[in-house]
């Protein structure tokens, strides 16, 4: 799945990045149902917006962003447990996090942004 040109009208996208920080942190702190659901649709936006050229939102580096739901998930067990590595996010491991992102977030759905998936 190429993740060529990611086209961010009006800042939609970092905005919703925002929006999914914020959500995810409410639900690990409340320990909602829907932490991992919540965490997976972060993991697979923040990802394609960064393979897509996006490297900072609201002035903070995004792939801190990443690093610290990388953590998270690591939680979930959405990573292997022999830990690809810890410290840092490899280009394979977010393409493999973007490669959910129209599982989530369905093409047709879209409406102010435009995505080349």
């Amino acid at each position: 799945m190429p993740h060529s040109t990611v086209t961010t009208e009006n800042g939609e996208m970092e905005k919703a990045i925002l929006c999914y920080i914020k959500a995810v942190d409410g639900n690990l702190y409340s320990g909602s149902e829907n932490s991992r659901v919540v965490l997976r649709e972060a993991l697979a936006l923040c990802c394609t917006v960064y393979l897509g050229g996006c490297k900072k939102v609201n002035s903070t580096s995004l792939k801190a962003y990443i690093k610290r739901l990388k953590g998270q998930g690591c939680v979930f067990g959405f990573y292997p447990p022999w830990k690809l590595d810890e410290k840092d996010v490899h280009e394979i491991e977010m393409k493999i996090m973007a490669s959910y992102y129209g599982q989530y977030f369905p093409k047709a759905k879209l409406f102010k942004s435009e995505l080349n998936v």
